[in-house]
């Protein structure tokens, strides 16, 4: 036992002092250094055992051919570049965990002292021709006074480390006006300039993990984004031009499904400098953001009418579209117009208006007691011919909460109701002639059922309010269908084609809330 013990002491102090200098400040495999970081992250202990158990392991290796089998070892290298927002809070956990060697041989390569290591140890360096690249790309960017922007730029091999060593690199712009977001390998510049604000360059900078997390130990270079030149002078020539503007829109298809009803969801569109910005969300319950508008084509004003052209088969034909009114000033939303659009021979007439107030409409509640709905503002034609500020909601409930005797047990209806005048059921049935309500439950799709099983006309009931009165559209659900909490509900009243160049079609998302829940 005693022979075997001398051995050791002998093998170890031979790797101690026998080992090449270009052995001792070998980098680990990329291979090896996400082995022992899953391993340390998973059970750091029994890695620290595993190791130390492998490390005191006797070998019956003589001294000489131990060293002959390290010298043939091949030299390695690792280049390994992670990326991650200048806003992100601290790095990544895994550049902040501590590699521990994962076998012997690994092992051998930590005995040099770290503190020798990291005086040797260089920055990483700006490869200045890529750097000269990339500033020639980010030259050729148009950017136009409040024209949205969404251009991308690839800063792979940009900043090197002559010690091939893991890197961590930032990007920002440093605007408030502008975000960057990463692409894969590419980052990604968004934002609408502005004349006469602070000039906007791109940062990027880099570290390695010898220098520690101060601000001096990261190596910054810097791209100046190009002039901005001033938008057309369009002042006047039709108030849909120079802000964004918002609706919303059905389909069966969504977010790359298909469903046996159509859902709500929300658009977005900006008529800036001739050309057309547009956005569609893959949420119910959310518009775009104005980052996420991508220009689609151009338009031209042809008297009251915006005349919009696609270049990129967004529509299938030129969209014409012209104010029919607009809503009265009110404390509770900003401007808001309903509009005319003619696509074709077919027409739509929606309202376009703010963010904020077109998101009220897709994100109403109900369920939580009898009758609950959400009112949101609409603009009701009535049959002067005049339109009249008002408002539609949507409850969805069971019935049972308020009236026990009540045969139905969940039950739904679509009000609609007017400010200053009267809405009954013979004008609504007049201009409607298609009610659709559609959702998940917990065992499939649910779809109300809007017309009686021998396809009688929607049935619509009204109710007195004060000196007017107000009418409702009634919706029945299926005895075994199961409302699961939280889902979203899309309805949709749809008007005649006779209708549709100038009553818009009711449409709002609601989100149901089990009482029980």
């Amino acid at each position: 036992m005693k022979k075997r013990v001398s051995l050791v002491v002998l093998v170890g102090c031979s790797s101690l002092f026998g080992l090449p200098s270009w052995l001792a400040s070998q980098e680990p495999s990329t291979q090896s250094l996400l082995k022992e970081t899953k391993s340390s992250l998973s059970d750091p202990a029994s890695s620290r055992a595993g190791s130390n158990e492998a490390a005191s392991t006797p070998s019956n290796d003589s001294e000489a051919s131990l060293k002959a089998f390290i010298e043939s070892k091949p030299k390695q290298t690792l280049k390994v570049v992670a990326t991650s927002a200048l806003t992100a809070s601290g790095e990544p956990e895994f550049l902040r965990e501590e590699f521990m060697p994962f076998d012997t041989v690994t092992q051998t390569l930590i005995v040099s002292n770290e503190g020798e290591r990291t005086d040797r140890n260089q920055k990483p360096r700006v490869n200045s021709a890529i750097q000269q690249s990339i500033q020639h790309e980010i030259n050729q960017w148009p950017l136009t006074e409040n024209s949205p922007i969404n251009h991308s730029v690839d800063i792979t091999g940009l900043f090197e480390d002559p010690d091939d060593d893991l890197l961590t690199t930032q990007v920002a712009v440093n605007h408030p006006k502008f975000s960057v977001s990463n692409l894969g390998e590419k980052t990604s510049i968004q934002g609408t300039p502005k004349v006469g604000e602070a000039p906007t360059q791109l940062i990027a900078r880099a570290k390695d993990n010898y220098h520690g997390s101060e601000e001096n130990a990261w190596v910054t270079t810097r791209f100046s984004l190009p002039s901005i030149s001033s938008g057309l002078e369009e002042d006047g020539l039709h108030p849909l031009i120079g802000d964004t503007w918002y609706r919303l829109e059905t389909n069966h298809r969504f977010s790359g499904k298909t469903y046996n009803y159509e859902k709500v969801y929300c658009e977005a569109f900006k008529f800036i400098n001739d050309e057309v910005f547009f956005a569609s969300s893959n949420t119910l319950t959310t518009c775009p953001n104005e980052y996420e508008l991508r220009r689609v084509g151009s338009y031209q004003v042809d008297g009251d009418t915006l005349i919009v052209s696609s270049t990129q088969s967004i529509f299938d034909n030129d969209m014409r579209w012209k104010i029919l009114e607009t809503y009265p000033s009110h404390p509770t939303f900003t401007t808001a117009h309903v509009t005319q659009v003619k696509m074709g021979n077919e027409y739509e007439t929606y309202t376009v208006a703010s963010k904020t107030q077109i998101e009220q409409r897709i994100n109403t509640i109900t369920g939580l007691e009898a009758l609950q709905l959400t009112p949101v503002n609409y603009m009701y034609l009535a049959n002067d011919g005049h339109y009249y500020l008002g408002w539609y909601g949507m409850q969805i409930s069971n019935y049972q909460q308020s009236d026990p005797a009540s045969p139905d047990r969940m039950d739904g209806d679509l009000n609609v109701q007017s400010y200053n005048t009267t809405v009954i059921c013979e004008d609504l049935l007049d201009k409607f002639n298609h009610y659709s309500v559609g959702g998940q439950g917990v065992y499939g799709e649910i779809i109300g059922q809007t017309i009686g099983e021998t396809y009688e006309p929607i049935e619509c009931g009204e109710q007195p309010l004060g000196n007017l009165q107000y009418s409702y559209f009634d919706v029945d659900f299926l005895e075994f269908d199961e409302f699961k909490h939280g889902e979203v509900f899309s309805i949709i009243l749809r008007p005649k084609l006779e209708w549709r160049h100038k009553v818009e079609e009711i449409k709002l998302n609601v989100r149901y809330l089990d009482p029980n829940s």
